[in-house]
């Protein structure tokens, strides 16, 4: 009985990604260069991640401050492992990938490039993929594009929910969201905080969370909770099933 509940104790251990001491240094960040996007409120990275868990992304205008949040070293070390080890980062090849799409199919004009930076101990790597997001829906079998596409999702969200205030207020506006999904559209499985793709804020001071999920092509579910400075929020769903 010892040695099965050894191997079992083994196998629950999990690795802390080595980072670096300094609490300042930067592990993590992403960003989206060229193409059609929002209008930028500065030059740095849209998602910032310090060795000490802290996050940083940009305010909702232009000479605002920064929105923080911190991440305990738990979250950290989880989304770390996420990106370092699930996802293989430091593995990509942005030659190999693209050798793995092939020649021919469509040419996606002014779309932006994902540029992902991870900072490990003794490990530094910076991958760039144009038009990630299409190209990984349209090459489902590249291992690579779906590994950096779903890091660029993850990192994507994480803005989004810093921005909203957190998850607890994210869950918060998702339970308004699910409730108008179940009402409209029953046979549909509910969205998750980690289908939140974009917080903003309008300039009357309402701010609106939209969560989105792909379901392949041609087929969605998505929501957008519009919450005013006063008075009741707004909420609207959609699902196109092909």
């Amino acid at each position: 009985m010892r040695i099965p509940a050894l191997l079992l104790l083994m196998a629950a251990v999990v690795f802390a990604v080595d980072l670096p001491q300094d609490p300042k240094a930067v592990v993590l960040s992403y960003d989206e260069v060229g193409g059609y996007g929002p209008v930028r409120t500065r030059k740095e990275p849209y998602v910032t991640v310090f060795a000490d868990g802290t996050v940083k992304v940009p305010p909702f205008r232009a000479g605002a401050k920064d929105i923080e949040v911190k991440l305990g070293q738990a979250e950290l070390q989880e989304l770390m492992r996420f990106v370092v080890e699930k996802h293989r980062f430091f593995e990509f090849d942005e030659k190999k990938a693209k050798a793995a799409m092939g020649q021919g199919g469509a040419i996606i004009m002014d779309a932006s490039a994902a540029v992902i930076s991870v900072k490990v101990k003794n490990k530094s790597k910076q991958a760039r993929f144009y038009a990630l997001t299409w190209a990984a829906r349209q090459h489902r079998k590249v291992r690579a594009l779906q590994d950096l596409s779903a890091i660029q999702h993850r990192l994507v969200n994480l803005m989004a929910v810093v921005r909203a205030g957190g998850k607890a207020k994210a869950a918060a506006c998702l339970a308004l969201a699910n409730a108008e999904l179940r009402k409209n559209h029953p046979q549909v499985r509910p969205l998750t905080v980690g289908d939140l793709v974009t917080t903003g804020r309008y300039p009357d001071a309402s701010v609106v969370l939209r969560f989105h999920r792909y379901e392949g092509p041609g087929r969605y579910t998505s929501a957008s909770v519009q919450q005013p400075k006063d008075g009741d929020p707004k909420v609207e769903v959609s699902v196109k099933a092909k």
